[in-house]
């Protein structure tokens, strides 16, 4: 997303946070504090867009679960993200049927980096997304176009999977046998 902001509000209960109207402004929920976020640059898009729908052709497929993009998930009964790619497993899925929140925890978790939450996505959300359970953390630079996967280790902290850089194709660890080359599906590498 783009730049974050923490407002300088009085602290508020998880259910007060669900009860502010949809923005804009738009926020996250860290522990009582408002995060403010901004809409997403064209270039952040692009990048959800094409994975989108990469990884909805994948799973069209190979049906194990369901994408989701930008919708909010509740960590830890403390915390509300709203990360770009959210991946739930068939089982997770049955689980927040007919919910506006996904309460379970997700397979795979995708942050987009922008110059202003790129700390917060590599630091505070990683450790969230780790101490929750999340199996897959996925960190996508739009302008490098390189992703670096996180798996979850063995000690609830993550290490790293696969480090892929702009030109090499990334097979992720959590969708075996899908291949994604982020320069060809947005047009700027040539074949």
């Amino acid at each position: 997303m783009g730049r974050a902001d923490v407002t300088s509000q009085s602290r508020l209960t998880l259910a007060e946070f669900y009860q502010m109207p949809e923005g804009p402004p738009y926020y996250e929920y860290e522990e009582g504090e408002l995060i403010e976020i901004n809409r997403p640059t064209l270039r952040h898009q692009q990048v959800l867009h094409e994975l989108g729908i990469e990884l909805g052709l994948y799973l069209r497929q190979h049906p194990q679960g369901r994408l989701f993009l930008e919708v909010n998930v509740e960590l830890l009964a403390r915390k509300v993200y709203t990360p770009d790619l959210v991946f739930l497993s068939s089982e997770a899925v049955a689980q927040v049927e007919g919910s506006d929140v996904v309460r379970a925890v997700p397979t795979l978790i995708g942050e987009i980096l922008s110059p202003s939450t790129a700390s917060r996505d590599q630091v505070t959300k990683l450790n969230t997304y780790a101490e929750a359970g999340v199996a897959w953390y996925w960190l996508i630079d739009p302008e490098a176009l390189t992703v670096i996967e996180f798996r979850l280790g063995e000690h609830g902290h993550y290490v790293i999977n696969a480090g892929v850089e702009r030109g090499q194709v990334f097979r992720p660890g959590v969708f075996p046998g899908l291949e994604i080359d982020l320069g060809r599906l947005l047009g700027e590498e040539k074949e």
